[in-house]
């Protein structure tokens, strides 16, 4: 459709308007008594896209000595075209100071604009025939794509995120809806109706934290998304079914697993074999939990039971109520002896965890000692002056290598046993030698921990009948009995003194009874030992002129002090016959000529050394010596 301009078409009150779209006019007037053109290059629409039922808004500058009337063509790029009627009067028309700003309704046109590129153009005179100015507005009538990524199980508020593609994209938005239907407004959760909030825009993508949503808390939830262009083109889930891909729903966890108490412990540690509190290996541990979860629910529960042998993740099964329960058989414990800590872990659906611990006493087997010491050469087990004697081992471990910390295990000295503690994986004790049966057999026996490996370390003692502790220096000891074995330790020299030629003997006899002789001890550590003859039987003594080194021969059996007249046998005593005992005072001396004597005038007492004097001749005694029987 086309028109041609008259005169008569144009009222003169003022500066006229003629609006033109494709080849079609309009005129609107303009109120001011001055005749105005527009400006070139002042032409201008404020928002440069607009939907095909949008508004435009146009501005220019107005010269005042220009011709009263001014037309506008507006052209799509398809040629539709039609025109609509306006003037100053209307609200949305406004001549200031030289400009105006005029506003079209797009939906009020006959024709549908098609989208693409319009274009705007201004002749100041009545009827068109070439601009004074133009500028263009893109037509959108296509809404934007948006999409909303899927949203995984969150445990804390998540960042709902996507994706939204459009040329004239304007802003992305999201409504917020809880579990009661109640649209987040800003402040909370109260709004009936949906609410929406700007999500961050950048280079396509878009994304919203919901960390800034107040009283979000654990439950479910729906998000929405909407994205719009500057034509106010809209793409939400309440657009229509072609966008339902555009609500999410997910639902916040933020609490751990609860465990519940039973009885005292929220974790239940239970020995199964014999209910002792204790287990080693092949006892059976039960271990149970009562675990809750108010939101999303319990996933899994597992106990690692890798210190005894057993999985570090052993599920526990859902027995009843809320309770899970599993047991296990403890196979190879990779931790010591004493409180072994059991942690059950709950994991819910989204991934919250929580852990609760017990502890049970394992006790495991002694695999191996690296060291073993008894801190004596040999210990007497009818009678030892030293009535404790030192253990130590190191090194105590079980089977995996791990030190023993607390047990109690059994040593063995020959045929008996002792109980020892082990702490941190060592011994350190003291066991009482006579103890040990008098029956046992004497000599070198093993001492061991019963428990332990082949190829363990042991350690060796002697065992005497008799054990007595010697000095530092020398001293004068003597055999009573007839003996099987004199054993010495911390010593270095043994002498006798030999009357028929006033000479000393420096290999002594130590076994027979009766025999007497100065010991050195190197210190005071020094002791000597007898293992006596199980043997009876008599012995003639022979005493010589001067002073004879001589020891009682008690019946050790009894235990008894004797007389002098019953320990030299048919010896006589006393003054008469010139025969004279004496007892040296010292206790040890440097050197054998340092002591000390004295008169005996009391018993005589066995391992006791005593010098004999003979005025003159020579003596004979028949000494009987008794059968050993502690």
């Amino acid at each position: 459709m086309s028109q041609t301009l008259s005169q008569s078409t144009v009222q003169a009150v003022g500066l006229s308007i003629i609006l033109i779209l494709s080849f079609t006019t309009v005129t609107v007037t303009f109120s001011d008594s001055a005749s105005a053109a527009v400006s070139d290059s002042t032409l201008n629409i404020t928002e440069d896209v607009a939907a095909p039922d949008g508004t435009v808004e146009i501005t220019g500058n107005l010269d005042s000595d220009s011709s009263t009337t001014v037309t506008f063509l507006i052209e799509d790029a398809s040629g539709n075209s039609d025109y609509i009627s306006k003037s100053d009067s209307e609200s949305d028309t406004l001549v200031d100071s030289g400009s105006f700003t005029t506003e079209i309704d797009l939906s009020s046109l006959d024709t549908t604009l098609d989208e693409g590129t319009a274009t705007v153009k201004v002749d100041h005179r009545d009827g068109y025939i070439e601009p004074d100015d133009s500028t263009t507005f893109a037509v959108d009538d296509t809404a934007p794509t948006v999409e909303l990524d899927s949203i995984s199980e969150p445990t804390s508020a998540p960042t709902v995120e996507g994706t939204a593609r459009d040329k004239h994209l304007d802003k992305v938005e999201v409504a917020i809806r809880d579990s009661n239907d109640n649209y987040y407004d800003g402040s909370d959760f109260s709004s009936a109706s949906p609410d929406w909030r700007d999500a961050q825009v950048s280079s396509g993508d878009w994304s919203y934290d919901m960390s800034q949503v107040n009283n979000l808390n654990d439950g479910e939830y729906r998000i929405y998304v909407r994205a719009t262009d500057k034509a106010s083109n809209t793409a939400s889930y309440f657009d229509g079914p072609d966008y339902s891909d555009l609500k999410q729903s997910f639902t916040l966890d933020t609490t751990d697993p609860q465990f519940n108490s039973n009885n005292i412990n929220k974790v239940s540690v239970i020995d199964q074999t014999d209910g002792d509190g204790e287990v080693q290996v092949g006892d059976t541990v039960s271990v149970s939990a009562d675990v809750t979860d108010a939101t999303s629910g319990i996933d899994t529960v597992t106990v690692d039971a890798s210190n005894l042998g057993e999985s570090s993740s052993l599920s526990l099964s859902l027995d009843s109520g809320s309770t899970y329960k599993e047991k296990f058989t403890v196979s190879d414990p990779d931790v010591g002896d004493g409180s072994v800590s059991l942690t059950v872990s709950a994991k819910d659906d989204h991934g919250n965890t929580a852990t609760e611990s017990n502890s049970i006493d394992l006790v495991t087997d002694i695999a191996s000692v690296s060291s073993l010491t008894i801190h004596q050469n040999f210990i007497g087990i009818v009678k030892d002056e030293n009535t404790t004697v030192r253990v130590t081992a190191d090194g105590i471990a079980d089977p995996r290598g791990n030190a023993i910390v607390d047990k109690d295990t059994t040593l063995r000295v020959g045929g008996h046993n002792y109980d020892v503690p082990v702490s941190s994986g060592s011994i350190d004790t003291r066991i009482n030698p006579e103890q040990i049966s008098n029956s046992q057999r004497t000599g070198d026996v093993t001492v061991e921990l019963t428990a332990a490996d082949s190829g363990s370390a042991t350690d060796t003692v002697t065992l005497v009948d008799e054990a007595n502790n010697l000095k530092e220096g020398y001293q004068i000891e003597g055999t009573p009995m007839d003996a099987e074995s004199v054993d010495l330790q911390y010593t270095n020299s043994q002498l006798h003194y030999d009357p028929t030629d006033d000479s000393w003997d420096s290999n002594p006899d130590l076994k027979t009874a009766g025999s007497a002789y100065y010991i050195h001890g190197i210190n005071n550590s020094a002791r000597i030992g007898y293992t006596f003859s199980d043997s009876s039987g008599e012995h003639t003594r022979h005493l010589y002129e001067g002073y004879n080194l001589v020891t009682a021969t008690p019946d050790l059996n009894d235990g008894s002090t004797i007389s002098e007249s019953n320990e030299l046998g048919s010896i006589s005593l006393g003054t008469s016959d010139n025969v004279y005992v004496s007892k040296s005072t010292t206790d040890s001396a440097s050197s054998p000529n340092n002591m000390e004597f004295k008169e005996l005038s009391s018993g005589m007492t066995a391992y006791q050394g005593y010098y004999i004097y003979i005025d003159s001749g020579e003596k004979y005694g028949v000494i009987k010596d008794e059968q050993y029987d502690p």
